[in-house]
């Protein structure tokens, strides 16, 4: 079965990335990035 693990991106900081997100983005085969338009890109 696959696994879909979702990461949020909290105030967009990465130095603030939690271990558990850390964790997660080690499993992952695969990422996604949502588009937040040119407003947000900074935080991409």
């Amino acid at each position: 079965m696959r696994e879909l693990l979702v990461i949020g991106i909290g105030a967009g900081d990465p130095d603030q990335v939690t271990v558990q997100a850390i964790k997660a983005m080690n499993k992952a085969d695969v990422f996604f990035v949502i588009g937040k338009g040119d407003e947000k890109q900074d935080l991409v």
